[in-house]
């Protein structure tokens, strides 16, 4: 006997999906990195963390929510931001191109931090340690709203469930015990953020 998937389910279905691409984005940009210091410098990166027990630092980490390399066009579902994380909205905010004002995106958005959240209270991995995250901060992937054009009087990019997430995650870290907090700062959050 099988069963169908469809409707509110396959949609369902897709978002873990599209999730689980966008987190694996991480771990493919080690992968990726590790290849062009190998092929373009001769490097073994790699072998280098794991000899000396070196952990990672991801810097310019984020989601824009973009549909475009140039940086000018909004992603329209989470599938089609989760094919690109890397892309984004660049300039100062305008609602009309915000990438997370729809809800299916700013749940998505919500799912991909507090995944990343989780990911790095573990360490990050499976392959390699993670022990710092820096976010960018610049147009759609600001969500901490601390560069200057990301609020303006049409909104912001920050995001108050994110922000809260974050903070607590840090404060946790700062004193070495890091459990996963996100669940709790992601449930029941603010989610309009653009009012």
């Amino acid at each position: 006997m099988g069963s169908t998937l469809g409707g509110r389910g396959l949609r369902q279905a897709r978002a873990r999906g599209a999730e689980l691409v966008a987190l694996q984005a991480l771990q493919n940009a080690a992968f990726t990195f590790f290849g062009e210091m190998r092929d373009s410098v001769g490097l073994d990166a790699a072998a280098i963390l794991q000899r000396r027990r070196i952990d990672l630092h991801y810097s310019e980490f984020g989601m824009g929510g973009g549909a475009s390399p140039l940086g000018t066009v909004p992603a329209r579902s989470p599938e089609q931001a989760a094919r690109m994380p890397f892309y984004g909205v660049w300039g100062a905010y305008r609602g009309n191109s915000d990438p997370w004002a729809p809800p299916k995106m700013r749940s998505f958005m919500h799912s991909f931090y507090r995944k990343t959240l989780d990911w790095l209270a573990q360490g990050g991995g499976p392959t390699y340690f993670v022990s710092h995250c820096f976010l960018w901060g610049m147009g759609s992937w600001d969500v901490l709203g601390i560069y200057p054009e990301s609020t303006t009087p049409q909104g912001t990019y920050r995001d108050p469930t994110v922000v809260k997430a974050l903070q607590a995650h840090n404060a946790r870290a700062a004193f070495g015990v890091v459990p996963s907090v996100a669940a709790q700062a992601f449930s029941g959050g603010d989610t309009n953020n653009n009012k």
